[in-house]
């Protein structure tokens, strides 16, 4: 086999990975984690990201370089799961998908209905 036949095969098996463990994740934690808890993990993820970059471009040490570079390629991918995790909420079963969305956007529609 080819370098590019093991490359497709290893693309193909790195995107189907990704689509399991998408899955996994949403089928496990959606609709089952509190709010607060999906903000700090949040947070910690797009901190991660921010860290990663940081050593990415820091002129001072290689050392930061490659470790900023795992951090940030770890954490670009959790965010990528994480972002398909819906968290708890109290007015979920009255709502229509995609009413909260606009009520965040929009507090004075909160208000009216």
């Amino acid at each position: 086999m080819t370098t590019v036949g093991y490359f497709v095969i290893g693309l193909l098996l790195f995107i189907f990975g990704m689509a399991a463990a998408t899955m996994f994740t949403t089928s496990r934690l959606s609709h089952k984690i509190s709010r607060q808890r999906f903000s700090l993990v949040e947070r910690v993820i797009i901190g991660g990201i921010l860290v990663g970059t940081v050593g990415m471009f820091q002129p001072w040490a290689i050392g930061f370089y490659s470790y900023g570079f795992v951090v940030l390629g770890i954490t670009t991918l959790a965010y990528v799961v994480w972002s398909h995790v819906m968290p708890r909420s109290a007015s979920e079963s009255e709502a229509e998908p995609g009413a909260l969305a606009a009520f965040r956007l929009f507090p004075e529609a909160q208000d009216e209905g």
